[in-house]
């Protein structure tokens, strides 16, 4: 059976008094309860013992000037002045005579709203994670007002900012052995001006390289000495501004094993056989001492689930294979790579994925299981690709699961999208904002989920 106390039987008898004769009615010898004790109050006597409420507001009756209490039911302090909203209230709370009360605050919506001003990266820090977006150099220096809007969401909604490839090689190293970091300098730069964690994205990948590189007829040798000395040269002009860098991305097949190894045949592999290894150990002799932390980054890893279905990054088709082994691959490697010493510190999860992916529970064990092993676990690239007939509201469900599954453990330290505006999808309607920059259900989803409603 419910009980209540005294106080707050009281407050809602009062309540139910004042919705039915109307508040502006004066109805004698009755206080209204506040919803905590008298604020900005003018105090007419010291601690008085009373037996009750109804003493306490006797005692308040009988003093000219006493207009209002604050009283546990055996303590009672008269008072003058007394600020403060109408409501339920129990313990000590403060009781204002009837007809003098201060007007009560509106209800709350039904479910509740965010604040007006509540933003994503404001509901993120207070539960102590980093919300991201990919961010786009080009986009940045737009001088028009889709790049006004673009920076203002950018610099309001994110605490953490990735490149989105203005620090990949064709711009860091177009030719071999000349860096140039204008592109990289551009959401670097921005990112601290507006008070953004910069996260390095990425410094070795077997796509999406210089011609240079991909074409060089280079030996062994030679492609060794190129990756620890780009690696080192990147992570080291940036030092400490990077949070983290994803030093190696995308190395294992997408059907690990089938061909003898786990890694997919690359500029990188078989030529270097160790690449993976010698990227981290280059990365961390430059920048480790400084607390830079170092991730793999891939794609299809996110779940346990041996039927969760994710999409191919360049293509968007979806990988039938089955994500667990590749997920089990990513994470046995990244054990051995600790067990060996090697110097990983992270776990990229990219996560694009289609709006019926349901694998929430599969992705909530991949991350303890990181967890388990001192891996901190980045969502690093989520989309969601809405293809046909899908609402925007399924859309927004499917990124709640995934922010729940995130912030399911403490090892799961960012949440971010791979952009956050529509109009720059790399396929349409997938991101938190719609082409017109105009917020979806899917940011209103993310937003009340990390205020934890």
């Amino acid at each position: 059976m419910l009980q209540l106390s005294s106080g707050a039987l009281f407050s809602l008898l009062i309540a139910g008094v004042s919705a039915v004769v109307g508040y502006s009615a004066e109805v004698e010898n009755t206080y209204v309860s506040l919803t905590t004790t008298c604020q900005n109050a003018n105090p007419v006597s010291g601690s008085i013992n009373v037996t009750s409420l109804q003493d306490c507001f006797a005692h308040c009756d009988d003093v000219d000037n006493c207009n209002s209490v604050d009283t546990d039911g055996s303590q009672c302090y008269l008072k003058s002045h007394c600020e403060g909203n109408r409501g339920a209230c129990s313990g000590w709370c403060g009781y204002v005579r009837n007809g003098t009360a201060p007007s009560p605050p509106p209800p709350p919506p039904y479910p509740p709203k965010p604040p007006v001003n509540t933003t994503l990266r404001d509901a993120a820090n207070k539960r102590g994670i980093f919300v991201g977006s990919a961010i786009n150099a080009g986009h940045l220096q737009q001088n028009d007002s889709d790049g006004d809007k673009y920076r203002s969401i950018a610099a309001q909604q994110y605490s953490l900012a990735t490149a989105e490839n203005a620090c990949k090689w064709p711009s860091t190293e177009p030719e071999k052995g000349k860096f140039d970091f204008t592109s990289c300098n551009v959401v670097a730069d921005f990112a601290r001006e507006h008070d953004i964690t910069f996260r390095g994205h990425n410094l070795c990948w077997g796509n999406y390289n210089p011609d240079w590189l991909t074409h060089g007829n280079f030996t062994s040798e030679e492609m060794r000495s190129i990756l620890v000395n780009h690696t080192t040269t990147v992570s080291s002009y940036y030092g400490t501004r990077a949070y983290g860098w994803d030093v190696v991305n995308e190395a294992v097949s997408d059907n690990p094993g089938a061909g003898g190894s786990i890694f997919k045949p690359t500029v990188w592999f078989p030529k270097v056989p160790d690449y993976v290894d010698l990227a981290f150990n280059a990365t961390n002799a430059a920048v480790g001492k400084e607390g830079v932390k170092l991730f793999y980054n891939d794609y299809n890893i996110a779940s346990m689930d041996a039927d969760a279905v994710e999409l191919h990054p360049v293509t968007g088709e979806p990988l039938r294979m089955g994500s667990q082994k590749k997920s089990d691959a990513v994470y046995d490697m990244i054990k051995s790579m600790r067990a060996r010493g090697i110097p990983v510190h992270g776990v990229g999860l990219q996560c694009h994925i289609p709006v019926d992916f349901s694998s929430f529970s599969g992705v909530k064990a991949n991350i303890a299981r990181y967890a388990a092993l001192g891996v901190e676990v980045h969502i690093t690239e989520l989309d969601i690709s809405c293809k046909g007939s899908c609402s925007l509201q399924e859309q927004a469900v499917t990124y709640a699961g995934m922010l729940e599954a995130c912030l399911s453990s403490p090892a799961c330290k960012n949440f971010e999208t791979w952009g956050f505006t529509d109009k720059y999808a790399w396929e349409s309607h997938q991101l938190p904002y719609d082409s017109n920059f105009h917020t979806k259900p899917a940011y209103t989803a993310l937003l009340e989920g990390l205020l934890g409603h």
